[in-house]
C-alpha cells in the first residue's frame, strides 16, 4: 500500500474483501465436493473420503479467511496511520 490516500468510494474496501472472503469460502469447498466424490467413486469408498476433502477444505477455509482478515486489517490500520498524520 502506497502513502496515500486512496480516492476510492468508501465502501469499495469493503466489498473487496466481501469478495475475496467469500471465494475462500465457496472455492475449496467446491473443489473438495468434486474431488472427494471422484475419489469416492474410483476407490468405492462412499462417503468417507468426500468428508475427509470437505474437512480439509473446511480447514484451508479458515486459514485463508484468517490470512485474508489480518491482511485487510494491516492495511487498514496504515490507512488510519496515514489519515491521522495528515490532519
Amino acid at each position: 500500500m502506497s502513502d496515500q490516500i486512496p480516492s476510492e468510494p468508501w465502501w469499495q474496501p469493503a466489498i473487496k474483501l466481501f469478495v475475496q472472503v467469500s471465494g475462500w469460502i465457496v472455492g475449496p469447498v467446491l473443489i473438495a465436493v468434486f474431488f472427494g466424490r471422484w475419489l469416492d467413486e474410483h476407490f468405492h469408498t462412499e462417503p468417507w473420503l468426500l468428508l475427509g476433502c470437505v474437512a480439509v477444505a473446511f480447514a484451508i477455509t479458515n486459514i485463508g479467511m484468517i490470512k485474508q482478515v489480518k491482511k485487510y486489517s494491516a492495511d487498514m490500520e496504515k490507512l488510519d496511520k496515514i489519515k491521522n498524520d495528515k490532519l
